[in-house]
């Protein structure tokens, strides 16, 4: 019993060297392969090239091209005559705007625009005529996201005491510039 005892702890202790003493001294299992193997390259396929006088037909063309070992289709397409594009003659609205006000008394309009340009908000005043008054609009912006100016509008309302609103930006009906 003692000698079947010694020759499984011997096999054990072989099993685990066989494991573990390779990971200790860094050995690691190579495979070799042939860079035969590697570099085998696949046949290249007959390509024939579209001729001059490919292009002079008005329909299309299929031409199935054989070789030994790989098959190959190309097809011809005359384009066709070039249209005019379509424009939408519509204003898209590229942005959101913040519009803080409309003041009838330019310099009120003037002062919030300081204040708001020193604290690094992007603002401008817009002259507007309606029922024949002359009206100074201050807004801040544009900004491309309507989070961002959503966002932006909550900090001017607070620092500034305003009631302001987020509003598409429409360069081309709404804002002439005028500053």
């Amino acid at each position: 019993m003692g000698l079947r005892k010694r020759i499984i702890g011997a096999i054990v202790l072989v099993g685990l060297a066989v494991i573990f003493l390779p990971m200790l001294l860094g050995h690691r299992a190579t495979t070799s392969i042939s860079i035969g193997e590697l570099t085998t390259r696949p046949a290249h396929p007959d390509v024939k090239f579209a001729q001059e006088s490919d292009f002079q037909s008005a329909s299309p063309k299929v031409q199935a091209m054989q070789s030994p070992t790989t098959a190959v289709s190309t097809t011809t397409v005359m384009p066709s005559a070039p249209t005019a594009p379509t424009v939408d003659t519509k204003p898209l609205a590229t942005g959101w705007m913040i519009q803080l006000g409309s003041f009838s008394n330019q310099t009120n309009a003037a002062q919030l625009v300081k204040q708001l340009q020193a604290q690094q908000y992007p603002a401008f005043q817009q002259t507007l005529q309606r029922d024949g008054n002359t009206l100074y609009r201050v807004m801040v912006g544009p900004e491309t996201n309507q989070q961002t100016a959503a966002t932006m509008l909550k900090a001017i309302n607070s620092k500034f005491e305003l009631q302001g609103k987020v509003t598409p930006y429409q360069p081309l009906q709404q804002y002439g510039g005028n500053t």
